[in-house]
């Protein structure tokens, strides 16, 4: 009996390279997949950050961060600004490295990982329930009243298929509506996300 060692040998390298082949693919989503979950959690540090530098302007002057006005939207609308350059005699910042927004002065730009064109900004909400088709402003809220206001840090525009993923981080996939993280459909598609990362009550 006669074998055909070359025909053996090409067979042979065949099966290996598509083995070779699979695995790289293989790789090559776990790798896509580990590089989308750092992203996601490089935002979510984010807004944990400006979260945290609202609480320590809060607790330095004791007063909350000033809303824009008294009318519309204004009184829910906090100036994060406030976080970067402040006029308070007890203020100890800046809080944030990030920069005033050059567009909209009660925002701040952020560093353009996840959105190159979106900032942060502040909003003030009750902890009902809202979000999703339903916008924040049925959240709007009145200060000491027996529904709390919440802050919140607000980013207006992402993809909306992430908000489900970075809710599932933050809040074990408890729904647009509900928890710490929430969203609101809001825009144009691709960027129809509009984000709220819950910060501290307002006192």
């Amino acid at each position: 009996m006669s074998f055909n060692k070359g025909a053996m040998f090409g067979l042979d390298a065949r099966i290996a390279l598509a083995i070779f082949g699979a695995l790289s693919v293989i790789s090559g989503a776990a790798l896509y997949s580990a590089i989308q979950h750092s992203k996601r959690i490089a935002l979510l540090t984010d807004l944990e950050e400006v979260s945290k530098a609202v609480q320590s302007y809060l607790l330095d002057t004791g007063e909350n961060i000033p809303v824009l006005g008294t009318t519309g939207q204004d009184p829910h609308l906090g100036d994060l600004a406030e976080l970067v350059t402040s006029s308070n005699t007890s203020w100890k910042g800046p809080y944030v490295s990030y920069a005033v927004d050059g567009a909209l002065t009660s925002a701040i730009a952020f560093n353009k990982q996840y959105n190159t064109t979106i900032s942060y900004h502040y909003v003030t909400a009750k902890n009902n329930t809202w979000g999703d088709t339903t916008g924040w402003t049925a959240g709007y809220c009145t200060l000491h009243t027996s529904n709390p206001c919440y802050g919140w840090v607000h980013m207006p525009s992402t993809l909306l298929s992430e908000a489900s993923k970075l809710d599932e981080i933050v809040d074990e996939s408890d729904g647009a509506q509900n928890g710490k993280f929430r969203w609101q459909v809001f825009g144009t598609a691709p960027y129809n996300a509009a984000l709220f990362y819950q910060s501290t009550p307002k006192l």
